[in-house]
């Protein structure tokens, strides 16, 4: 067989904007259209809510975080940034947004969050 083939950019943990397409959000869950390693598409959705919170109108990582309920206008772009407005605790709406390709990957056509690292207690 001629020719080169090269395999998707998706073996890592993050950067799933990079092989997936039809990216949007619905109430707080991301749904795209992921590459697998052996060239075919899968439909994927990985709800944010598990992930991300509203912090005083800031987006952060955040267990059970349930981001969603308090902001409005919630869109993923092409390149996996979220942007919404979300609401302080004065109520008031303001800007707020978070680089979604650093913390979520496509691993073989599956959507997949980086968790974060908990502390040990003991």
């Amino acid at each position: 067989m001629g020719g080169s083939h090269s395999q998707p950019q998706n073996s890592t943990m993050c950067g799933f904007a990079d092989s997936s397409s039809n990216v949007s959000c619905n109430n707080g869950t991301l749904h795209a259209v992921c590459r697998k390693l052996n060239g075919t598409n899968c439909e994927q959705i990985l709800d944010l809510n598990k992930y991300i919170g509203n912090e005083d109108g800031n987006l952060i990582r955040k267990h059970d975080g349930d981001f969603a309920r308090s902001c409005q206008n919630i869109k993923i772009d092409s390149a996996g940034l979220l942007t919404c407005m979300a609401k302080k605790k004065d109520g008031t709406l303001v800007p707020a947004e978070l680089k979604l390709n650093d913390y979520i990957g496509n691993v073989d056509g599956q959507l997949k969050y980086e968790e974060i690292q908990r502390p040990v207690v003991g």
